[in-house]
């Protein structure tokens, strides 16, 4: 009775933050589970079955409580959350019972759920809700990140946290040889606002839809080297890490305000990297502008856009990725004066 009680107040409340985005019922995943170890031996049992993912754990269960996952949501979420973790359905399994549990777990975040609106396979509807832990709930989390994975109550996946104070930088790429951007951060050997996402314009305003994704640490590859920008700012970065891109389009990075932030895009060709932009960083007041309810900063594409614009390669939101030349790469990296 606890468990039942429980979906349905969460699923209440599921609708009363997010409101109906669509016409359709709002179902959890798997209420009441025990350990993910539980989960995954449904999922296998599952996939036994159905190797196409599509059958629920538990149908009767689902009729029940209203928990009506099947494989491929499970999946569905954990690509669009960690696209890096390289969850299938045939490592689903082995995923799940990496889990660990953490009962120190706070605050509001992003929540998955499943929409029904025809025929008996429920819709992953990523994001569809917030809420913050319940009191006394744990999160089943990634060891190597720390960061929740599946709220213990209902088994849902978890996004990123909300409700954060964050400034946002916003990217263009338009080479399809710049295959990912390298970071460094300068404050913060971890930050709550971290994270990025594709975004149909510059400066597109956040919401509570938005799907974050993890940035993890980590550079793959070369080169990864911000000696010279180190030089620069007199100073050694705490994290560092790189971004796979999907394709030439607009980005945006998610950040704390107090936060140093450098970035460099990566180009590869013919499958090797044959060498990258040159890096720039953000000040924080200087850089950023009040966008809405927002502060964002721009990195441009080239150096020539930041003149046409009326600004500095030096001065305030003169951000750029790409150097037109020698000189100006100098004078971004603050080794010559500008011209």
């Amino acid at each position: 009775m606890r468990n039942v009680l429980i979906a349905l107040a969460l699923l209440f409340f599921g609708w009363a933050v997010a409101g109906p985005a669509s016409a359709g019922q709002y179902k959890g995943y798997y209420y009441g589970a025990q350990s993910p170890t539980e989960i995954a031996v449904l999922v296998e049992r599952s996939l036994a079955t159905d190797p196409t993912g599509r059958t629920m754990l538990d149908a009767a269960k689902c009729r029940r409580d209203g928990s009506c996952a099947a494989p491929i949501n499970y999946v569905e979420s954990f690509r669009a959350h960690d696209p890096r973790g390289n969850v299938t359905l045939q490592n689903l399994g082995a995923y799940l019972r990496s889990l660990r549990i953490d009962c120190t777990i706070s605050g509001r975040y992003q929540m998955d759920r499943i929409i029904f609106r025809s025929g008996t396979l429920g819709q992953t509807d990523v994001n569809g809700m917030s809420r913050s832990f319940l009191r006394n709930e744990c999160a089943w989390v990634n060891p190597e990140t720390g960061r929740p994975v599946l709220a213990q109550n209902c088994a849902n996946p978890v996004g990123m946290e909300v409700n954060l104070e964050c400034v946002y930088e916003n990217i263009e790429v338009r080479n399809p040889a710049e295959s990912s951007v390298i970071w460094s951060r300068y404050n913060r050997e971890n930050d709550p606002c971290f994270a990025y996402r594709r975004v149909s314009r510059l400066y597109e305003p956040d919401s509570p839809r938005a799907v974050w994704q993890e940035v993890p640490n980590g550079c793959v590859g070369r080169p990864c080297d911000f000696t010279a920008v180190n030089r620069s700012l007199g100073r050694q970065q705490v994290a560092q890490g790189e971004i796979q891109l999907d394709s030439p389009g607009f980005y945006q990075i998610r950040l704390s305000p107090d936060e140093l932030l450098v970035l460099c895009l990566k180009l590869r060709v013919n499958g090797q990297v044959v060498g990258s932009s040159f890096a720039s960083g953000t000040r924080w007041q200087q850089d950023y502008q009040r966008i809405g309810r927002e502060w964002h900063a721009r990195v441009y594409y080239e150096s020539d856009e930041v003149v046409a614009d009326g600004l500095t390669l030096n001065g305030p939101r003169g951000l750029t990725f790409w150097a037109s030349d020698r000189e100006d790469e100098a004078v971004m990296n603050g080794l010559a004066r500008p011209r």
